[in-house]
């Protein structure tokens, strides 16, 4: 492999400064789909809406973290898509959701996929390993709603494909260094597992709601490893945000 990027920064000034972008962007989110959604329903109007069926946007945070590396620590991450909710039978519900911004990864890995020269590992006296993957997501729920259909539990099979993935290596040789490096072609390139989703909308069936999700991978995120499988870890907070005019504003 070769470095994409060493740069000097002041010590861990720029992890910071992620962190607290992250927690920014995740009180954010709160506000954003609305103003999204009345720019969609301008342009759509009810055509994306009935009685059964709506659209919605979705926009969140994740925290993730991947097993079997060590005491790792958990990353913030970010998530944005659309999904499609259709009531086919009572109070049962199919979501399937296209989500092309979902961000995975963790922090403080003991081990690292770069290979650093060795005239420059040996003069490293202290460094910080940082993995970030993101992946265009397809999570498929069958959800049940409770309390009127306001709260909804779901579970489904999520379907990921690896869009980049980057590893930081933060190290002290005299001054700090930072090293960029794409490890997309030791990451496979699909991610198969099992999604967990507790929601609660403002209004029966339709409209604004708060959802809770944790994702587990199934699948190793390692190309060809012969130790334990390295898995995705996902926690997601996101608001959903229904396309189109409430079809029972009409009635």
């Amino acid at each position: 492999m070769c470095f994409d990027q060493i740069s000097l920064r002041p010590d861990n000034a720029q992890h910071s400064l992620r962190i607290c972008l992250s927690l920014v962007l995740a009180s954010f989110v709160f506000v954003a789909p609305v103003r999204s959604q009345v720019l969609i329903s301008m342009l759509l109007g009810d055509k994306v809406s009935s009685e059964k069926f709506h659209l919605e946007l979705n926009v969140g945070a994740n925290i993730s973290n991947l097993s079997e590396l060590g005491s790792t620590e958990w990353t913030p991450g970010f998530m944005m898509g659309i999904g499609g909710e259709w009531r086919f039978a009572g109070n049962f519900f199919l979501q399937p959701e296209l989500v092309p911004f979902y961000a995975t990864g963790a922090n403080n890995l003991s081990g690292s996929l770069v290979d650093l020269p060795p005239e420059v590992d040996e003069l490293i006296t202290e460094k910080q390993i940082g993995r970030t993957l993101k992946y265009f997501s397809i999570p498929i729920l069958i959800k049940y709603g409770v309390m009127n259909r306001q709260l909804h539990i779901g579970a489904g099979p999520q379907f990921g494909f690896l869009t980049s993935a980057n590893e930081r290596y933060d190290a002290v040789i005299n001054n700090s260094i930072t090293i960029d490096e794409n490890i997309k072609d030791a990451i496979n390139s699909t991610d198969i597992g099992i999604v967990f989703n507790l929601s609660y909308k403002f209004k029966p069936t339709y409209g604004t709601g708060i959802n809770l999700r944790y994702y587990l991978g199934l699948t190793d995120t390692i190309k060809d490893n012969s130790g334990d499988a390295v898995l995705n870890q996902v926690f997601s907070i996101f608001v959903s945000v229904a396309i189109g005019n409430d079809p029972s504003a009409s009635e």
